[in-house]
């Protein structure tokens, strides 16, 4: 018994903003630039302050990661540099954060500790409609490990840019591909009427 199938693959059509994305990344490909990610934000991680010492000796190096909240594969994680100044630290370091609408953003400053398991500073998360909207301010840290009376710990980073759109016409084939089979196929292989 030979059975045949035949299949339709329809894709849709770029939006213009989509256009108006292709345009601007071709553009920075060929001015030697990286082109943003779609579906992703910008984040800058500036600063931080009244960070406690975790380090018996010597001081903390501190460092700043952020990633997609509930997600803890290693590809969903950025990281800033090692700081010097253990206790208000300065990074202004700036990262595109690939993430989907919807998507909190978990901030986590640890110290970088060789050779052992890194000390949690402090977390925070911005919520995924600050995500959306952008957010620049200081959010204040959790699980610092600090005692009752001391000052607060902060956290100051910049959330914004969020690019929720499909560009690239490969994963609009796949994200919105419409597959028709013919009637007759699916009876003669399947017998649906």
């Amino acid at each position: 018994v030979e059975a045949f199938l035949k299949v339709y693959v329809e894709g849709m059509d770029p939006s213009p903003a989509d256009h108006t994305w292709m345009g601007s990344a071709m553009a920075a490909h060929e001015a030697g630039g990286e082109p943003a990610l779609r579906n992703s934000c910008k984040v800058t991680i500036m600063n931080a302050h009244n960070l406690r010492d975790a380090d018996f000796w010597g001081t903390s190096e501190p460092y700043c990661m952020v990633q997609v909240k509930g997600k803890g594969e290693r590809w969903s994680r950025w990281k800033t540099p090692n700081a010097t100044n253990w206790k208000d630290p300065k990074w202004n370091h700036e990262m595109r954060v690939a993430c989907k609408p919807g998507d909190a953003l978990e901030f986590i400053v640890k110290d970088d500790d060789k050779g052992k398991m890194d000390d949690v500073l402090g977390k925070v998360t911005v919520p995924a409609d600050k995500v959306k909207d952008g957010f620049v301010g200081e959010l204040e840290l959790e699980n610092t490990g600090k005692k009752a009376g001391e000052p607060k710990a902060v956290l100051k980073v910049s959330v914004q840019g969020a690019e929720f759109d499909i560009v690239d016409r490969t994963v609009v084939a796949i994200q919105e591909t419409k597959v028709v089979i013919e009637e007759e196929v699916k009876h003669v292989c399947c017998g649906i009427r």
